[in-house]
């Protein structure tokens, strides 16, 4: 929840966040980037199952927290976990060296589409998710 007079402390213990209108909208303007940028990197990409990747499993307020708030890495190191983890590793013959090349080539794929590098690992383990199939909590 956000409360735009906190001159007095009187919610300190509630979940009150304090910010100015101006910080308010920065993060809004951010978020409303972040969700475009989802929007057109997944508008011509189709679901692992069949269909159009549809916008309300990507684009939600809480994908965008996580594209937000994921770095590479971590994305990296969770999408390696999963590969390996998932069933569909063995139909997919997934050796390490498929791995890799799978992440790079989908981060190759990212970067191309001209989403900065900061989403890009929200975004990794979500085409993972819905478009490679992997069993990624997203």
């Amino acid at each position: 929840m956000i409360s735009w007079n906190c001159d007095n402390d009187v919610f300190e213990d509630d979940d009150f966040e304090c910010i100015s209108r101006d910080q308010y909208e920065t993060n809004r303007n951010i978020r409303d980037f972040v969700r475009s940028r989802i929007e057109k990197f997944f508008e011509d990409k189709t679901m692992h199952c069949g269909g159009k990747v549809p916008n309300y499993m990507v684009a939600s307020q809480k994908k965008i927290s996580m594209v937000l708030s994921t770095n590479i890495l971590d994305a990296v190191d969770l999408a390696y976990g999963s590969m390996r983890e998932d069933n569909n590793a063995s139909a997919f013959h997934m050796e390490t060296s498929n791995d890799v090349k799978l992440v790079n080539d989908v981060l190759a794929l990212i970067g191309r589409s001209g989403t900065p590098q900061q989403y890009a690992g929200g975004i990794l383990l979500m085409y993972l998710k819905f478009v490679k199939g992997f069993n990624i909590d997203v």
